[in-house]
């Protein structure tokens, strides 16, 4: 939210130097008939920006659009673009992006949610899926200050359903964490997570260990093992879950998108003379 009303003061600023009254924090820049406006800067600016890298951002924006337009203007001048080869390229352009559009609106239509059963069977039926081609770890991890005694964070944690009120009591907002059920990394990740090689982990005890956070201040970081996989082993189900999710979600869709495109083409006056 910072980073938004940030922008948008910085944006209004910019655009109350030299724009029309009636455009005044709307528009912010011109070339020639064309116009950019804060709201479209907004709509493709990356989440997540603080502000000096949004200033950043912005100028770094405006500065291609405009190259962008005033090549584009002057290209529109010299009558490039307007032979029928291109006109031609440009509607199989508009034909592939508003079938992706439509692809898209249909497959958030299309309840392609598989069941628990689907995932499970789907596993199943795959033994040689989900080989770990490296050894594998699932953690859960958070950060807290070096104020606190790492063992009365301990204390407080009786099992993994006291994560949410533990990490929230003692987690650090300038550092990343992960909820309780945790990220898969593998060994060099989390070597950069621990910021040294890791040694013998043992699953579902704490590891704490003393580092420093973004600006350089000693914290310390609390994370548990949930899993271990070693080379060669399958992934056990709970750690495969979300990618089993996301391919049957991509086949049911692909399926029910399927069925349509069949459906449409019997009804439809499709003629082929090849």
């Amino acid at each position: 939210m910072k980073k938004f009303l940030f922008l948008s003061t910085y944006l209004l600023l910019f655009t109350s130097c030299d724009q029309k009254e009636s455009v005044v924090g709307e528009v912010v820049a011109t070339v020639g008939d064309a116009n950019l406006t804060r709201e479209q800067i907004q709509q493709v600016m990356p989440p997540g920006l603080i502000a000096d890298d949004s200033i950043l951002w912005v100028r770094t924006y405006l500065e291609s659009w405009i190259e962008q337009e005033v090549l584009f203007q002057f290209a529109d001048k010299r009558g490039i673009g307007h032979s029928s080869e291109t006109v031609s390229a440009f509607q199989d352009i508009k034909k592939r992006y508003v079938v992706g559009l439509l692809i898209d609106s249909l497959a958030t239509e299309m309840n392609a949610e598989p069941s628990e059963n689907e995932l499970i069977q789907f596993y199943q039926t795959k033994p040689d899926e989900w080989i770990a081609g490296e050894p594998l770890f699932r953690v859960a991890y958070f950060f807290v200050s070096e104020g606190y005694d790492a063992k009365i964070v301990q204390s407080e944690f009786k099992s993994m359903n006291d994560w949410p009120v533990v990490s929230k009591k003692y987690a650090l907002n300038t550092e990343t964490m992960t909820d309780s059920s945790g990220v898969i990394l593998t060994n060099d990740q989390l070597g950069m997570l621990l910021k040294t090689v890791p040694g013998y982990l043992v699953p579902s005890r704490w590891t704490v260990v003393n580092t420093k956070s973004g600006d350089d201040k000693p914290i310390v970081l609390m994370l548990r093992i949930l899993d271990l996989v070693k080379k060669g082993d399958r992934l056990p189900f709970r750690l495969a879950y979300q990618d089993i999710k996301t391919r049957l979600i991509v086949k049911n869709r692909q399926e029910l998108i399927q069925q349509l495109t069949d459906s449409l083409r019997k009804t439809g006056n499709v003629q082929v003379n090849f």
